[in-house]
C-alpha cells in the first residue's frame, strides 16, 4: 500500500484523491482535489474545489484556496516577510491557521468562513475579484 505521494516538479493535480500524507516540492496547483490525511507543499499552492480532512502545511509566502474546505489545521511557513493566505469562494478552514516564521496576513472573501484561531498572524477582509464557478 502507498504511505506516501511525493512530488519534486511542478504539479498539476485534477481529481486526486489521497488517503496517505502527500508531500509535493515544487508548486502545487489542485483542482477538485481530497485527502483524508495531511498534505504538505514545499512551495506555492493554489487549490480550487478541494476537500482536505486533515492538516495542511504550506512552505511558502503565498498560497491560495478558493472554495476549499479544510477540515483540519493550516500552517504557513515562511522566513519571507508578510506571508499571504488567501481563501476565496467561500473556503472553509474549521481548525486554526499558523504563520510558523514570520508574522502572515488571512485575506479572506465575506463568503470565507474561519472556525479556529489566526496564530501570529492577522485576518482582513478582501473584496473578491475571481469568479467563483
Amino acid at each position: 500500500m502507498l504511505k506516501k505521494l511525493l512530488a519534486t516538479i511542478a504539479l498539476t493535480i485534477f481529481t486526486l484523491t489521497a488517503q496517505a500524507q502527500t508531500n509535493t516540492h515544487g508548486v502545487a496547483q489542485m483542482n477538485h482535489a481530497s485527502a483524508t490525511a495531511n498534505i504538505v507543499v514545499s512551495g506555492a499552492m493554489n487549490s480550487k474545489h478541494g476537500h482536505f480532512t486533515g492538516n495542511v502545511t504550506v512552505s511558502s509566502d503565498h498560497a491560495v484556496l478558493n472554495d476549499t474546505k479544510v477540515k483540519g489545521s493550516i500552517t504557513v511557513k515562511s522566513n519571507k516577510n508578510n506571508p499571504v493566505l488567501e481563501l476565496l469562494c467561500g473556503s472553509k478552514i474549521s481548525g486554526d491557521i499558523t504563520f510558523d516564521g514570520k508574522s502572515g496576513v488571512v485575506k479572506k472573501s465575506a463568503d470565507s468562513v474561519v472556525t479556529g484561531k489566526v496564530i501570529n498572524g492577522k485576518t482582513e477582509e478582501i473584496t473578491q475579484k475571481d469568479n467563483c464557478e
